[in-house]
């Protein structure tokens, strides 16, 4: 009887390990499955994420580039003002203000706008005090004659194309005395009148040069000596007829040369000149004298 119960309950034991053993197998298997049908569906959403990405991946990098694209262009747009600008300053700093065209532009940046605004007014200005500058350098201040380096450089100018021309010389006379009687002021005063009087008589290709102190130059372009006295005549007939600054008339003594033997150097017409003045000093002021070839005297 005891042997039967422990034959049962081996048995019952036997059953319930087999039983065991089925239900973790079946488990084990209905794990899988759900795991494995998981697997695959995430497998799916992977795939489909991969793919979701890929497009999107591609289409951003494509608005990057345009993007990219895009804004060179309108930084090229906004910045081509300022390097024109740039531009046009090296040029400017090169010297080259007088032959260089600053550049003209319209865009929609406003700040661009007001900056080329404010450049043009300075360079507007600094070609004004340039014009000025360059005046002040080729004229005498006070009586706006041309000085002696304007007279150099047209006589340059003039000699290379072995034109004829002749030099007046003139010098006012007794200016010391002028000075001495009426004061400076009234000498000054003396000196632009004479400055109008050579311009009244000059004509437009003529120059009228202060050379220093009370003597003046008059380079006659395309006339000889024996014109040039017709000129100097006038002036000086004018000037002995016509009330100064001083409240009388005051006397010019005028020495005149001219080109005919191609003198190469200013120079030498400069000294026949003041040697034909010195002559007119010499034989009473107030008269005209030609000096048309090299003279060996010289000032005592």
């Amino acid at each position: 009887m005891k042997r039967k119960s422990r034959k049962r309950a081996f048995s019952l034991y036997i059953l319930i390990q087999i039983l065991n053993v089925f239900t973790v197998t079946i488990l084990s298997i209905g794990c899988f499955l759900i795991a494995y049908q998981a697997i695959v569906h995430i497998e799916d959403k992977i795939g489909a994420v991969h793919f979701t990405l890929y497009w999107m991946s591609t289409y951003s990098l494509a608005l990057i580039i345009l993007h990219l694209f895009l804004s060179k262009k309108l930084i090229e747009k906004i910045t081509e003002p300022l390097h024109s600008l740039i531009d046009y300053m090296e040029l400017l700093s090169k010297g080259r203000m007088e032959t260089t065209t600053k550049p003209t532009f319209s865009t929609p940046n406003q700040e661009m706008n007001m900056l080329d605004k404010r450049f043009t007014e300075v360079i507007n200005y600094m070609r004004q005090r340039f014009d000025n500058l360059e005046q002040e350098a080729e004229t005498d201040p006070l009586t706006g004659l041309a000085n002696r380096r304007t007279l150099e450089a047209v006589f340059a100018e003039i000699h290379a194309t072995s034109e004829t021309f002749a030099v007046l010389m003139i010098d006012i006379d007794h200016f010391k005395v002028v000075n001495d009687t009426y004061g400076h002021g009234v000498g000054d005063e003396v000196l632009c009148f004479i400055a109008q009087l050579m311009k009244n008589v000059s004509r437009e290709q003529d120059v009228c040069c202060r050379f220093g102190g009370e003597e003046f130059i008059m380079l006659l372009a395309g006339t000889d000596a024996c014109h040039a006295r017709t000129v100097a005549e006038r002036l000086r007939e004018k000037m002995a007829s016509t009330r100064s600054p001083t409240g009388k008339a005051v006397t010019v003594s005028i020495g005149i040369t001219d080109n005919a033997d191609q003198p190469h150097d200013l120079k030498i017409l400069l000294e026949r000149a003041d040697i034909a003045l010195y002559q007119a000093k010499n034989q009473g002021r107030n008269r005209t004298i030609i000096e048309a070839a090299p003279n060996p005297m010289h000032r005592s």
